[in-house]
């Protein structure tokens, strides 16, 4: 590896197990997942932000709860969105539906995950013509523009010290 073994230490492979069985699920990489988590809650499964999201992937109890309608699972309580498994496997969901909607752009998906989707086609439609890294650039929420760019580090910095992969942000 590149880096030495301490950069493990802050970025862990947390919850190893549920990130590895939600990512593989949705067909996305897991370091994505572990990004997020890392941007979101430092790993922390008990976050919870000022607006009322909550857990590791901070989720949004309206989020969370179509997403367990649209999974057709019981009655989902606050108390559910610390759960680990629920709330990783719910932000795997997500983040997924989100890489769909936006032809597999991962920037287009974090800004959806952060800002949501009515905000990023906003800015869509108002910058068509932009190059995404423009597009980062000019997201007139600034939480949401540095946020894209943690997460981004985050997955180049995992891709880096687990796989030694020097141009992790190619399938960005």
């Amino acid at each position: 590896s590149v880096y030495p073994d301490q950069w493990r230490n802050y970025y862990p492979i947390a919850y190893e197990k549920i990130v590895d069985t939600f990512a593989q699920e949705a067909e996305i990489d897991k370091y994505w997942l572990l990004s997020i988590m890392r941007a979101e809650s430092y790993y922390n499964r008990d976050a919870r932000s000022w607006v009322g999201a909550t857990g590791l992937m901070q989720l949004m109890p309206y989020t969370a709860k179509r997403i367990s309608e649209e999974l057709n699972e019981s009655q989902l309580s606050r108390s559910d969105l610390a759960d680990p498994l629920k709330n990783i496997g719910y932000g795997a969901y997500y983040f997924k539906r989100l890489l769909s909607y936006y032809s597999n752009s991962a920037v287009l998906a974090i800004a959806a995950y952060n800002a949501g989707p009515i905000a990023v086609d906003r800015w869509l439609r108002a910058r068509s013509d932009r190059d995404i890294d423009e597009f980062i650039e000019e997201i007139p929420y600034l939480e949401t523009r540095q946020y894209v760019k943690k997460v981004l580090k985050n997955f180049a910095q995992y891709q880096l010290i687990y796989q030694n992969h020097p141009s992790a942000l190619d399938q960005v």
